[in-house]
């Protein structure tokens, strides 16, 4: 019994410095098809990234119905951007940024797959991004810094 403690202790703590990201799915019946967080590489292999792509490495990304999502930065200083990829043309998608009190600070309708919000005028602290598309929603916290 305490070999197999040792082992999974061992195991876990093994797993949780390899893995650059933590991804969940469900299947058929879940609903949530698939949301994963891509956490910021080692330093090691950061000092060899530009500016741009350490920015960019730190995204959350989700699947609303047949639509790719993915945030990023987010924790954020200012600017958030969003991608909604598999939008149609003639599709749009709402997003919508409100305060943790329920007050609407921006709202944007988009038919763009690649869209900026800007939080720089906003207080520190947590807000959520509601995006209406294809008839489905989905809401992320948003961290202001």
């Amino acid at each position: 019994m305490r070999a197999l403690f040792v082992f999974f202790s061992l195991l876990l703590h093994l797993s949780a410095f390899s893995q650059n990201a933590i991804r969940f799915a469900y299947d058929a019946l879940g609903n949530r098809v698939k949301r994963e967080i891509v956490l910021q590489n080692s330093d090691v292999v950061k000092r060899n990234m530009s500016s741009e792509e350490k920015k960019e490495d730190n995204f959350y990304s989700d699947m609303l119905s047949e639509k790719q999502i993915r945030i990023w930065p987010n924790p954020t200083e200012g600017h958030l951007k969003v991608e909604i990829q598999g939008l149609a043309p003639e599709e749009k998608a709402c997003l919508r940024i409100t305060s943790m009190s329920g007050a609407v600070v921006d709202v944007k309708e988009t038919t763009s797959s690649v869209s900026e919000l800007d939080l720089s005028h906003c207080t520190n602290g947590i807000y959520l991004l509601h995006i209406v598309a294809g008839g489905q929603e989905t809401t992320w916290k948003i961290i202001k810094k």
